[in-house]
């Protein structure tokens, strides 16, 4: 179900199909988030850059963010979307990121896998989504590029930030997971045993 196929080129491409099994209640084919940690943890090897692709079912939750308007509204932004594709396009840092479940041709401006003067320059991740083949609307469904494996770039080409590169759309994700983080340790020191009450040493909830 997912993966990191290594091409002869020198090509990479990850790869997770099926549906979000939080997002949806159809019968089909679904991942789990447990099934992703283990792409997501390439991202930690030190040598690691990125992948050249990702393909995925499901659209990233938030990927419109700072980007160019959405034309097609057979697609709602705010209810459309997985959380762990999302981070899992943080994680692996995809040249392109292409998905083709919801019959919308979106392509996203470019968006940047670092913050800027906070972090070093890092390649840029292009969003493409395809509608379905030979859909009655017209909507695109192809898409033709040349693509240099991203072991054989120089590291120059590599970072170069195209004119019209946006903010990375999922730091509002990023934030409210740091939050959330923190809300849970904190509740976790909520409580306090009170030595001088009679009951014990009973614990008692901190004011």
């Amino acid at each position: 179900r997912c993966g990191i196929l290594q091409c002869p080129s020198g090509l990479q491409v990850a790869y997770v199909s099926g549906m979000d099994s939080n997002k949806s209640s159809k019968d089909g084919c679904f991942f789990k988030e447990e099934e992703t940690k283990q792409l997501c943890a390439k991202s930690e090897d030190k040598n690691f850059k990125g992948v050249d692709m990702l393909l995925t079912s499901d659209w990233p939750k938030g990927v419109t963010e700072y980007g160019n308007k959405l034309v097609d509204t057979s697609v709602d932004p705010s209810e459309t979307g997985s959380e762990i594709i999302s981070q899992l396009a943080i994680k692996l840092k995809p040249r392109y990121h292409f998905t083709a479940l919801d019959n919308a041709y979106y392509e996203r401006l470019p968006y940047r896998n670092h913050k800027v003067l906070q972090e070093p320059a890092r390649h840029v991740t292009r969003f493409i989504s395809l509608a379905n083949v030979g859909n009655s609307s017209k909507k695109k469904y192809l898409y033709a590029f040349n693509v240099v494996p991203l072991c054989h770039i120089k590291p120059d080409e590599l970072i170069k930030q195209p004119d019209d590169v946006t903010e990375m759309p999922y730091g509002k994700l990023l934030r409210n997971k740091a939050t959330n983080q923190n809300s849970q340790q904190n509740s976790g020191q909520n409580f306090f045993f009170d030595l001088d009450s009679k009951s014990g040493g009973q614990k008692r909830k901190n004011d």
